[in-house]
């Protein structure tokens, strides 16, 4: 079950009561998991409640469309040529002005 922390007495009390009926059950109910078990594979099923579930899924979602983005334009882009003018003393990403622009950084943080 998703909770804010793995100990049985954390969360809210839904949370708190949930785990003792979960706990009773038939399962191999392994007690609760927090935000960073969510895409590990230590658990097959989590439980939540609608609130924090939903959150959840749409953050699934925004990771997905990041990943997927940065991948789109990781493949787009030529990266050899771009990165040999660069160490052959070409002009650096940085403008005259000091400051990188906005898609030059975007694209150093995905390189």
């Amino acid at each position: 079950m998703l909770s804010i922390g793995e100990e049985e007495n954390k969360g809210n009390d839904l949370t708190r009561q949930s785990f003792q009926l979960l706990k009773q059950l038939p399962l191999n109910f392994v007690g609760n998991v927090e935000g960073r078990d969510l895409y590990n594979g230590q658990v097959d099923v989590i439980v939540a409640d609608g609130f924090v579930g939903n959150v959840c899924a749409e953050n699934f979602r925004s990771v997905a469309n990041l990943v997927r983005t940065a991948l789109k334009e990781s493949l787009r882009r030529p990266s050899r040529g771009k990165w040999e003018r660069y160490s052959r003393g070409a002009r650096s990403p940085i403008s005259r002005s000091g400051s990188i622009t906005r898609n030059t950084a975007a694209r150093r943080c995905w390189a």
